[in-house]
């Protein structure tokens, strides 16, 4: 079996790859490096995640793999990676190689976030000095904020197996957009229905939409509380 997950595609949009490796990562309880391809450029781009608790770095995978990166930087559990597609393929087996040594197994899904926060955290006025902090990618991977007992308002399916959730902690509501969860997920099996109660994990961007600017929330992952 792997000891790391290496995926790329040019139907990644480096917007993205921080999210699906969030979600492999937490799904398989392995290191995630996704990669968003560019074939006119010739370069995948991408982002790291590790398992939480189980002392694995990033940089220190990706610094055995040097010889095959462009560029890479970040922080231990959350980086970010530049390499020409031909090296695609050494670069995966130096991750596996690195891991062997080691010793990493599947374990269950673990939350990975950067800080809590109430709903009422994530407001247009907190954007106006977070998108100061941006621009986020390769060396600097956008934080995930964890927010939990929130009320799930409303639950909107959409095309292609994403979501639209509202949800509200007292006054303050927010919209979320869930893209692609996996099709057995906890939280679809136990019924992702409205008037409940989750933790989720989230990225706060701005949604620009005919004009209007409103605040949204990428939603990475959550569960019923």
């Amino acid at each position: 079996p792997k000891s790391s997950i290496f995926v790329h595609s040019k139907n990644f949009h480096r917007g993205i790859v921080g999210l699906v490796a969030t979600k492999l990562c937490q799904e398989f309880g392995l290191p995630a490096f996704v990669g968003s391809l560019s074939e006119e450029e010739g370069v995948i781009v991408g982002s790291a995640r590790m398992p939480e608790g189980r002392g694995l770095n990033a940089l220190d995978a990706m610094g055995s793999a040097r010889d095959h990166l462009d560029q890479f930087g970040g922080h231990a559990v959350a980086a970010g990676f530049e390499l020409k597609v031909d090296q695609a393929a050494a670069f995966g087996e130096a991750l596996d190689r690195f891991f062997e040594t080691k010793n990493v197994e599947a374990e269950p899904r673990v939350w990975l976030f950067d800080a809590e926060a109430e709903l009422a955290d994530l407001s247009p006025s907190f954007m106006s000095w977070y998108e100061h902090l941006s621009p986020f990618g390769a060396q600097f991977a956008a934080p995930v904020f964890c927010i939990r007992g929130v009320h799930l308002k409303a639950v909107r399916s959409l095309k292609g197996g994403h979501f639209r959730l509202t949800f509200a902690q007292g006054v303050i509501s927010r919209i979320g957009l869930w893209f692609s969860p996996p099709k057995g997920h906890s939280a679809l099996a136990e019924g992702l229905d409205e008037n409940r109660l989750v933790d989720v994990l989230v990225e706060p961007q701005w949604n620009y939409f005919n004009g209007t600017k409103s605040l949204q929330l990428l939603v990475q992952d959550l569960r019923l509380s």
